[in-house]
């Protein structure tokens, strides 16, 4: 049967909502300009953490099939040790930003 153990692929786990709000923003913007784009700033931010790493897993698979139903969903550890912050454009792209220790939030 040409199976082999393999580790899982990973990625997060995205809410259907979440899925929803992406392709309402995705057909918003759908027609706007090159010049637009110009103006417009994309940042994300990103917690690393130190806590310790779960023993692997692993699955039976078919060679080349690692996206289609051998896929395990990952959870954010709650251990931050640091924050990181960077933000890109049409024309160029920031270096990271140490926000330091802690966790991000919306306020």
């Amino acid at each position: 049967m040409d199976l082999k153990d393999r580790r899982p692929a990973r990625k997060p786990e995205l809410p259907e909502r979440n899925t929803e709000q992406r392709m309402e923003y995705a057909l918003k913007y759908a027609d706007k300009t090159a010049e637009f784009w110009k103006r417009v700033v994309f940042y994300d931010e990103k917690t690393f953490s130190s806590d310790g790493v779960a023993k692997p897993q692993y699955v039976w698979r078919p060679l080349n099939t690692r996206y289609e139903a051998h896929v395990v969903a990952t959870q954010r550890n709650r251990c931050v040790t640091a924050g990181l912050l960077g933000w890109i454009n049409a024309s160029c792209l920031s270096e990271l930003a140490d926000v330091g220790p802690g966790r991000f939030t919306r306020d």
